[in-house]
Parts: C-alpha cells; structure tokens; sequence
C-alpha cells in the first residue's frame, strides 16, 4: 500500500502533467478507521481492477489542517497496515476542480454527502459512482449493524465481493461452455 500511494504522490507532484487521467476516490467525511480503510481499500481495487484508466488516488474528505491529530485508533491501523501518515493525501492536497476543468478527473464518492451542493454542482460530470447515497446509507446502517457493523468499509468490502462474484461467475460460465451449453451443468 505505502509503494502505491508514493506512485500516487508522484504523478500529482509532477502535476499529472503527462496527461494521466487522475480517479479519485473521495472517502467519508471522518478521519476515523472506517473511512481512511475504506477510501484506500477501494482506491487500490479500482487501481488493480483498471490499470489502464489513469491514476487512481485516495482522497479522504478531510482538509489536513483539520486532521492534524489523526485518531488513535486511526493511527494504530495505519501503522498495522504499515502506511505512514504522511503517505496519505488530504483535500487540500488534491485540486478536484482543477481536474475537473483540464478535463482530467472522473470521481468516486465514497457517501453522497462529502461533496457540499455548490463542489457537487461544479464536479457534477465528474461523478461517476456513489457507493452509498443518503437513503442507502441509512439502510445500510440498519441491515449491516447485526451482520458487519454499521461501517462504509463494509459497503466497499460488499461492492468489492460482489464485483468478484460476478467475475468468477462469467469466468466459470465461460468454461462450462456457457450457458445451457455443452459440458455446462443441467438443472435438476
């Protein structure tokens, strides 16, 4: 993880000058662990899952002058994941607009909620996934909270299983010969 965000760090130190697309992943609007593990976990699977696309950067919503004292149990998981609090990038250290205007930026929001309504107006286009939307996560809350815990990292680790299913599924349809196709199994 430490090896990815100094790449990440890299191409926006030199000002994705080279015309590297940058997708962000904007977390909640909490430096708690929920949030720093769920922006990063989700920024690293999409960089896996689509190489090609550009950069993929987690943003945690917070402003770093706001952060300035990371929770401690923030702190603890960052050091066992072994990612050292300088590594992370802030809102401050990432200008959304200024992507969005050179036409460089795509958006993941990690809850509908992180953008105020005159940023979500201006990066409106950008936009291209809600993990949760407001009403979701209410829901969320209610039906995670017996079975995983109330948490956005359980909605990442949800839309990251799913994805999986649905590769494995495809990759093992196509190797059964598809569907109702020779050598696929037979109902019952």
């Amino acid at each position: 993880m430490e090896d990815y965000l100094r790449r990440v760090k890299s191409t926006l130190g030199a000002g994705g000058s080279d015309g590297t697309r940058i997708h962000a992943v904007l977390g909640g609007p909490e430096s708690d662990v929920d949030s720093v593990a769920s922006t990063l976990s989700l920024a690293l699977h999409l960089s896996q899952k689509e190489p090609s696309s550009g950069m993929c950067v987690p943003v945690l919503c917070v402003h770093r002058r706001d952060a300035a004292v990371l929770p401690e149990d923030t702190v603890r998981y960052l050091q066992s994941v072994r990612v050292h609090e300088s590594s992370l990038l802030w809102r401050s250290d990432v200008d959304l607009v200024k992507l969005h205007h050179a036409g460089k930026l795509s958006l993941t929001l990690l809850r509908d909620d992180v953008l105020d309504s005159s940023e979500y107006r201006t990066l409106a286009s950008s936009v291209v996934r809600v993990v949760c939307r407001h009403g979701q996560w209410d829901a969320l809350e209610e039906e995670e909270e017996e079975e995983w815990g109330a948490s956005s990292t359980a909605a990442v680790a949800k839309e990251i299983l799913q994805e999986a299913a649905e590769h494995i599924g495809a990759a093992l349809g196509e190797t059964l010969g598809g569907e109702g196709g020779a050598g696929a199994p037979q109902g019952d």
